[in-house]
């Protein structure tokens, strides 16, 4: 009897043991208790083990850092200096990155899974699965890149506050501390007209105005030169869908649409390179790794819509197709130029025509959906939106030209509905809307710092707003600012834009 109950209680107490992964997942549980269900992950990366594994998950942290349904465990740390040198600042310091220079959250390394890197699957505040990244185990990686390809880090609902849900006012104070104003200075008959793009590089700003000209200015705004010319001789270009510049300042790339091809031209202003594209590209913005990354549209894919990656040779070096093909399309009330909005700032975010979803695309390729705006009964539909007497006669039932800014921490947000134009700002940290304007005319962020004209990105670069006043915008300002006024009548002298630049706080804080 004694030996049978000592057999019994053996038994028990195997059954009971657990293994130190799951040891290891009650302890992360302990110490970061997911009981409101905020987290669907906890990923554990060693410091040393498996190369490849360990590499292709730091990519991986790089991609979803921001995901607040996944915490990162950093453990066995042999040099932070060297994980920060990777990594990155930015993603380290990230509230759902944890760096244990004590090994608190690794395994023995007596234990041969030490080496791998470990994903937990959270049910509540329990474990419901363990898996380890390893060379011979099931592909984690894939089902994870899957799965965040389809569930956005965070969505904004506009379908609530169309319906009545209150959005706080917000001022330009609680965005900023200053502003920054750079008028636009060009020779006597020489205007500039209204912003098609802009871009600001260390040294130059290059404006691409309403008239297809670009025009190269100093960071103090005075006019260098025009690069490129209109014009249909050979070196000249038809029509621009828009341009880039390189990172080192050595080159100015223009997409003549027209003619499907890239020019590429020195700071000089010297027409350098002719670069023909073999697939007719729609836009084209600044990719990774020194390429270019255009959006094919379905006409000029057989009903497919695409990207394509293209080297500074103008070479494809790879695609993605992101949707599957559609049977027909009635060309004769599809609007053609329906484009995708693409915006690279630290990566590559896109939005394709007639989506609700912005998405993320890595270096690697892989597409995650970084964000949705939910619209509810008023998300216009493409049968609609692709037919002029159809979108006509909806304006007041659907949202129209919804657009979409973002820094690492806001989405500028507008849209027109029911005849009004609308501008929202949404705070990622905090998950709430903020209005800026609603009415018939479209305002910027109101300006109660010295009282000028409101801020509304015409691009974000670097956590800083990019904003472009109208020269009639200045003949009609109003304000009791006497400094203000000065400053403003003194931009008059020439008659053309000015930019306003304006850094964006981390927390939006309304006083």
């Amino acid at each position: 009897m004694k030996v049978i109950y000592i057999f019994i209680c053996a038994i028990m107490m195997i059954s009971c043991s657990k293994s130190p992964e799951e040891e290891l997942g009650r302890l992360m549980l302990k110490d970061y208790p997911n009981t409101n269900n905020l987290y669907s992950y906890f990923i554990v990366i060693p410091g040393g083990g498996c190369d490849g594994c360990i590499s292709g998950v730091e990519q991986f942290v790089k991609e979803n850092y921001a995901r607040r349904s996944v915490i990162f465990f950093f453990t066995n740390i042999e040099s932070e200096k060297v994980l920060r040198f990777k990594m990155g600042t930015e993603i380290l310091t990230s509230k759902n990155i944890v760096i244990d220079k004590d090994g608190k959250y690794s395994l023995p390394n007596k234990y041969k899974n030490s080496i791998y890197p470990i994903v937990y699957e959270l049910k509540g505040n329990r474990v419901s699965q363990v898996s380890f990244i390893s060379p011979n185990g099931d592909d984690v990686m894939a089902k994870l890149y899957n799965e965040f390809q389809n569930n956005p880090e965070f969505s904004i609902d506009i379908n609530k506050y169309i319906e009545g849900e209150a959005a706080l006012p917000v001022k330009l104070s609680d965005i900023t501390d200053s502003i920054m104003y750079i008028p636009l200075k060009t020779p006597k008959g020489l205007p500039v007209s209204l912003v098609q793009s802009v871009r600001i590089s260390p040294h130059y700003i290059f404006y691409l105005d309403n008239n297809q000209q670009l025009f190269m200015f100093d960071r103090n705004g005075d006019f260098i030169r025009m690069i490129g010319k209109r014009g249909a001789a050979p070196d000249e270009y038809i029509s621009l869908s828009g341009f880039e510049v390189d990172d080192s300042e050595s080159f100015v790339y223009l997409h003549d649409f027209q003619r499907n091809r890239i020019l590429a031209y020195d700071m000089k202003g010297v027409l350098v390179k002719k670069l023909p594209l073999s697939r007719q590209l729609l836009n084209l913005t600044s990719f990774y790794n020194d390429q270019f990354i255009g959006f094919v549209p379905k006409f000029y894919s057989n009903g497919q819509e695409a990207f394509y990656m293209i080297d500074y040779n103008g070479e494809i070096k790879d695609s993605i197709h992101l949707e599957k093909k559609t049977k027909s399309l009635d060309k004769s009330s599809t609007d053609l130029f329906k484009m995708a909005t693409l915006d690279f700032n630290k990566y590559l975010l896109f939005t394709l025509p007639f989506d609700n979803s912005t998405y993320k695309l890595s270096p690697t390729g892989h597409k995650t959906k970084y964000f949705e705006i939910k619209q509810g009964k008023y998300q216009l539909p493409e049968r609609i939106g692709s037919n002029v007497k159809l979108y006509n006669e909806n304006l007041t039932k659907y949202i129209f030209e919804l657009n979409t800014r973002t820094s690492s921490s806001k989405v500028f947000i507008d849209f027109f509905y029911n005849m009004e134009n609308y501008r929202l700002i949404y705070d990622i940290n905090q998950n709430r809307l903020f209005e800026v304007s609603r009415g018939k005319y479209r305002k910027g962020i109101y300006n109660d710092i010295d009282g000028g004209i409101s801020v509304w990105p015409a691009m974000i670069k670097n956590d800083t707003i990019i904003s472009i006043i109208d020269p009639s915008a200045i003949e009609n300002l109003e304000t009791v600012n006497e400094s203000t006024k000065r400053l403003y009548q003194s931009f008059m002298l020439y008659d053309n834009p000015v930019i306003q630049i304006v850094g964006i706080k981390k927390i939006l804080k309304v006083r």
